[in-house]
């Protein structure tokens, strides 16, 4: 399948908000900004979005919980506990990232693998023309698990200790700055995972059936886990190395 990939205009706006989460950033980015929001075509016309963001966190704070592992051993007793751990953070300040992932709805996965291949290339050709202006990291969080009335376990199991309200309302409200607001509410402490609920444990680093095809997608483009995920909805953080995606080929 055939794609061209343009930027986004603000002709393509009203087609693009549908696909969007009523949170994302629909501003077009500035023409001389390390950003870029790119657009795949088909014959039938726009199917997919990405947007690139240059080095992330350097005005406001972006948090992810890092999830860890401790042992506790007592061979005398022959037990050996192995135990995941969350801990918030900014670990990925000063990453590019995509983001605003988006397609038309009844896009097929083929289709949509083929759209997602397009738009990784063209957002790495324009990290590339930009190297000066970004990070040594690249980075894409991938959506959670969600129940049937969109509501995140993993929130449930833990951020709603915290701050009762709907997240999702305030990052509506707030956008990016929302996920700092709610992580200002969060513990600074470890936290072990087991504390948790079944249903927050087992969502933790799990993506959203929807997302898939992009997780793939992003695995065979060189990306992997990097051990943190989204404060809401638990879902991964994928990763890599600029210089190294750059020349892959």
């Amino acid at each position: 399948m055939r794609w061209t990939v343009r930027p986004v205009q603000a002709a393509d706006l009203s087609a693009l908000r549908p696909w969007l989460p009523a949170q994302a950033d629909t501003m077009l980015p500035r023409p001389d900004a390390a950003a870029a929001w790119l657009l795949a075509e088909g014959a039938q016309g726009p199917a997919a979005c990405l947007r690139v963001r240059g080095p992330i966190g350097l005005q406001r704070p972006r948090h992810w919980y890092h999830v860890g592992c401790v042992v506790h051993a007592a061979p005398e007793l022959s037990l050996f506990h192995r135990q995941h751990t969350l801990l918030l953070g900014n670990d990925h300040t000063g990453a590019s990232e995509l983001a605003e992932r988006a397609h038309a709805p009844g896009l097929d996965a083929a289709a949509q693998a083929s759209a997602w291949r397009a738009l990784l290339d063209a957002a790495r050709e324009h990290l590339q023309a930009t190297r000066a202006l970004q990070g040594g990291r690249v980075i894409a969080e991938l959506p959670g698990l969600r129940d049937a009335q969109g509501r995140s376990p993993f929130w449930q199991g833990l951020g709603r200790h915290f701050h009762a309200g709907d997240p999702d309302a305030v990052l509506q409200r707030l956008g990016l700055d929302g996920r700092a607001q709610l992580a200002a509410l969060m513990p600074r402490q470890v936290v072990y995972a087991s504390f948790l609920s079944p249903a927050a444990q087992a969502a933790m680093a799990q993506a959203a059936p929807s997302a898939r095809v992009w997780m793939d997608t992003l695995a065979d483009a060189g990306f992997r886990y990097s051990h943190h995920i989204d404060i809401v909805d638990g879902g991964p953080v994928f990763e890599t190395h600029l210089d190294s995606w750059c020349a892959r080929r």
